[in-house]
């Protein structure tokens, strides 16, 4: 059985700890064995005078012994823990109703979680148990994230792990630049550069990319400088 717990220290707020576990218990198969063994040894008391068993069966006879032991101290259920390295996991979402299986969801993009906890999806009563004037519940809109913003949230959002050494998302497989397109004049487009040849990594990159920008995603071979370019 997988597990998963959340600690957090109540004196660092935000400081929190993600640990893996997994339940220890015998397979159905180990557990027929264990009692088959309990059986046979049970002629065999701790006390036996070893003098009277042939040395044959006296060899089977520890293996078993050494076997029943075995079992019998993993049939004890126990979890093992393992902490996760605490750049692994940014953000946690649980999400837990009667009746409905337990949505545990890691480094959900940030865009999200603003949306999970906008104040508009709530619409709380009065003090005097009347709703409030539409006017007096609107929500302050919080701005929209730039083009880089939303460059850097694509590439988060791509699921799986990149064969670039090193890299934990994509976003670490490249190089994001905002280019103008003359001196002095407003920026133009974002350059995604690649910081080597990406092999099976550009493909979930550019097709991620061209989901999200579409007409706005631009690819230009240029031998090692190739890139990709999101135009404003």
């Amino acid at each position: 059985m997988k597990l998963t717990r959340v600690t957090w220290s109540r004196e660092q707020s935000g400081k929190f700890m993600v640990e893996t576990g997994e339940l220890q218990k015998l397979t159905p198969e180990e557990e027929k064995e264990l009692d088959s063994l309990r059986l046979q040894l049970e002629q065999y008391g701790d006390f036996l005078n070893l003098g009277d068993v042939p040395q044959e069966e006296m060899d089977e006879l520890f293996k078993a012994k050494a076997r029943r032991g075995e079992l019998e101290d993993r049939s004890r259920a126990q979890i093992t823990w393992t902490a996760k390295p605490e750049d692994e996991v940014r953000s946690i979402v649980l999400v837990l109703q009667p009746l409905m299986l337990p949505t545990y969801v890691e480094n959900l993009p940030n865009k999200w979680i603003d949306k999970i906890f906008d104040p508009a999806i709530y619409r709380l009563p009065s003090p005097t148990g009347k709703e409030e004037s539409e006017k007096e519940t609107q929500p302050l809109i919080p701005p929209s994230l730039d083009l880089g913003e939303q460059i850097r949230e694509c590439l988060l959002e791509i699921e799986g792990t990149p064969t670039f050494k090193d890299a934990k998302t994509y976003l670490d497989c490249v190089t994001i630049e905002e280019v103008e397109s003359r001196p002095g004049q407003p920026a133009s487009h974002f350059k995604i550069m690649p910081k080597k040849y990406l092999e099976d990594d550009w493909k979930p990159i550019n097709n991620k990319l061209g989901d999200v920008f579409k007409q706005k995603l631009t690819w230009t071979r240029d031998s090692k400088n190739s890139h990709w370019k999101v135009w404003k």
